[in-house]
């Protein structure tokens, strides 16, 4: 039996994620400024284009108190979702 996938991912991108849960508790600049990005990068993250680094992870984790590990494993299933992990 095929797999079938549809446009819509029942598993998010973790930047979607932070953008919905978390983003409008912080200012951009200031947000891009704490987790050493620039405002591009950090748009890149919010709109599911770039990937959880262990760095922004761990950025993330400070900012948010959300683990590491959490920001690491929502990646981890969303590039399993997409077929990206080989």
């Amino acid at each position: 039996m095929a797999i079938v996938r549809s446009n819509i991912l029942p598993v998010k991108h973790p930047g979607i994620v932070f953008k919905e849960k978390c983003m409008n508790a912080y200012n951009h600049t200031d947000l891009s400024k704490r987790l050493n990005m620039t405002r591009k990068e950090l748009q890149s993250f919010t709109d599911g284009i770039s990937s959880v680094t262990i760095e922004l992870a761990k950025g993330l984790e400070q900012i948010t108190g959300i683990s590491l590990e959490y920001w690491m494993s929502r990646q981890k299933k969303y590039d399993a979702y997409k077929g990206d992990i080989k």
